[in-house]
C-alpha cells in the first residue's frame, strides 16, 4: 500500500499540560489518537503510556499477521497490555478512581488490504469514501449511551454534568471491553482519527462538513485546517487528529476482481432487505464475518432437496433458480437468496445455478448469529427487517388469494376447467 499521513496535537487555552497523544507511522502502518482523561491524576501520562504500549505491541507482532482476524486480535492485545501499563503507574488511592490515570484510544492498523480498528472511550474514527463521511466508532460515554437507549436526545446529553462522563476508559478499570471493527481498504479512501476536542464543539454536521474536503487537501495544513475550524468554535479542551491517506492498493490485495472494489460491496450489501436497518459501522461487522467467493458459469450454489443455513449475496454476475430443473427466476446484482433457511434449517425449495461468472457475498449462520448475540441492537434490526419482509410477502400472498376467489376469476371456486377453456 502507498500511505501518507498527518498529525496535530494542540493544548486548550490555559492548559500547562497537553493530555492529548498522537502517532502516526505509515510504515507499519499504525495510526493513534489518545486523550487523557480530565480530572483523573497524570492525563498525559495515561495517553503517552497507551501510545508507547500500543506500538511496541504491534511492531512486536506484525510480523506474525496473515489475515484481518491477525490484525484486530493484535490490536485487542496492544490495548490490554496498554490497559495493565497504565494501571502499574498509579493504583487508586482509598478507592477513588480519579487517583488512576485513564485515557481514550482509538487506533487503525493498515496491513494486507484492510483496516483493523480498536476504540475505547470517546476519541473517533471517520471513513471519508467517495466523499462520503462516515463514523466507524461508538462513543463510550454515560450521554452516548443515554441517546442509543433513546432515554435522552442530543440536546439533553448536551446540557448533562454528566454527558460526557466516560463509561470505558484504559486504565479506568482492571477489565477493559474493547469494540473491534475491520474494513476492506479501496484506493482513495481517508481516514480521521480525533479526540473530543475537536468533535464536540463542532457537533456531528459540521463536523462531516470540515473533514470531508480532506480527501484534496494534504500534509498537516489539511489537519490544521479542521482544528482551526473547532477552535473557532471553543479552545477549551486538548486538540488532536491524525489523517491517513489511502492513495494506493497492492494489485495482490485484492480479494475479489478489480471492478468490485471494497465500496461497491457496501453499497450493494447496503441494498439489501436483510440489512437495510443498518448502519455503516453494523454492515462492516457483517461483511467480517462474511465470506467472498467466486464462481464458474455452471456452479451450483444450492441444490434442490438438500439442507443448508448459508445466506447468499449475488455481488455480480447472474444467478438461474431452477425447480425440478425448469428454470422459474433469476437473481442478479444485490439479490439475496436463502435468508429464510439461516432460520428454519428445511429442505432448499429449489436449486440455484450459475448462469454467468459470479462474486456472491456467502453469510454463514453460526458466524453471523455469533455477531447478533454480541450486538444486541444489531440482532433488533436483522430481526425486524426479516419480519418486515416476511410480512410483505404474506401480505402479496393474501392479496393474490382474494384476486383467485374473486367471483370473475378464473381461478375461482365456482369455475371448471371446461368452463375456462370456454371462457377463453
Amino acid at each position: 500500500m502507498k500511505l501518507r499521513s498527518a498529525s496535530t496535537s494542540i493544548p486548550g487555552k490555559g492548559n500547562s499540560v497537553n493530555g492529548d497523544a498522537v502517532w502516526a507511522d505509515p510504515e507499519t502502518g499504525l495510526f493513534i489518537c489518545c486523550d487523557g482523561v480530565s480530572g483523573h491524576a497524570s492525563a498525559n501520562l495515561a495517553s503517552q503510556t497507551a501510545i508507547k504500549t500500543i506500538f511496541n505491541v504491534v511492531r512486536a507482532e506484525i510480523g506474525k499477521v496473515r489475515s484481518t482476524a491477525d490484525a484486530t486480535q493484535v490490536l485487542e492485545k496492544a490495548f490490554i497490555e496498554a490497559n495493565n501499563a497504565i494501571l502499574a503507574t498509579s493504583k487508586a488511592k482509598d478507592g477513588d478512581p480519579k487517583s488512576r490515570p485513564a485515557t481514550t484510544a482509538t487506533a487503525v492498523l493498515l496491513k494486507n488490504g484492510w483496516a483493523s480498528i480498536a476504540h475505547i472511550g470517546d476519541s473517533r474514527a471517520y471513513l471519508i469514501r467517495s466523499n462520503v463521511v462516515r463514523l466507524l466508532t461508538e462513543d463510550h460515554s454515560y450521554g452516548a449511551d443515554m441517546i442509543r437507549k433513546g432515554m435522552w436526545t442530543l440536546d439533553q446529553a448536551r446540557k448533562s454534568p454528566y454527558g460526557n462522563t466516560l463509561t470505558r476508559a484504559l486504565g479506568a478499570a482492571d477489565y477493559v471491553q474493547v469494540d473491534l471493527l475491520s474494513v476492506e481498504l479501496s484506493a482513495g479512501d481517508v481516514f480521521f482519527l480525533s479526540t473530543d476536542g475537536i468533535h464536540d464543539p463542532l457537533g456531528d454536521a459540521k463536523m462531516r462538513t470540515a473533514i470531508q474536503p480532506l480527501t484534496k487537501l494534504d500534509g498537516a495544513p489539511a489537519v490544521q485546517s479542521v482544528i482551526a475550524q473547532s477552535a473557532a468554535i471553543s479552545t477549551r479542551d486538548d486538540a488532536s487528529a491524525v489523517v491517513v491517506w489511502v492513495d494506493e492498493l497492492d494489485q495482490t490485495e485484492r480479494t475479489i476482481s478489480q471492478d468490485l472494489t471494497a465500496n461497491r460491496k457496501m453499497d450493494i450489501l447496503s441494498g439489501v432487505h436483510v440489512f437495510k436497518y443498518l448502519s455503516y459501522a453494523e454492515l462492516l461487522k457483517v461483511m467480517e464475518v462474511s465470506k467472498k467467493m467466486e464462481v464458474p458459469e455452471g456452479s451450483v450454489i444450492i441444490q434442490q432437496g438438500a439442507t443448508g443455513t448459508d445466506m447468499f449475496v449475488v455481488l455480480s454476475g447472474e444467478l438461474s433458480v431452477r425447480k425440478d430443473q425448469t428454470h422459474i427466476a433469476k437473481r442478479g446484482t444485490g439479490e439475496v437468496l436463502g435468508e429464510m433457511a439461516m432460520i428454519d434449517n428445511s429442505a432448499r425449495f429449489a436449486s440455484v445455478v450459475a448462469s454467468k461468472p459470479s462474486a456472491l457475498l456467502r453469510i454463514q449462520r453460526d458466524p453471523l448469529f455469533a455477531l447478533m448475540q454480541k450486538e444486541p441492537r444489531l440482532a433488533v434490526k436483522l430481526l425486524w427487517a426479516i419480519c418486515s419482509a416476511q410480512n410483505d410477502r404474506l401480505k402479496e400472498t393474501t392479496q393474490n388469494l382474494v384476486e383467485a376467489r374473486a367471483p370473475d376469476s378464473p381461478f375461482h371456486e365456482g369455475h371448471t376447467p371446461f368452463q375456462i377453456e370456454l371462457d377463453e
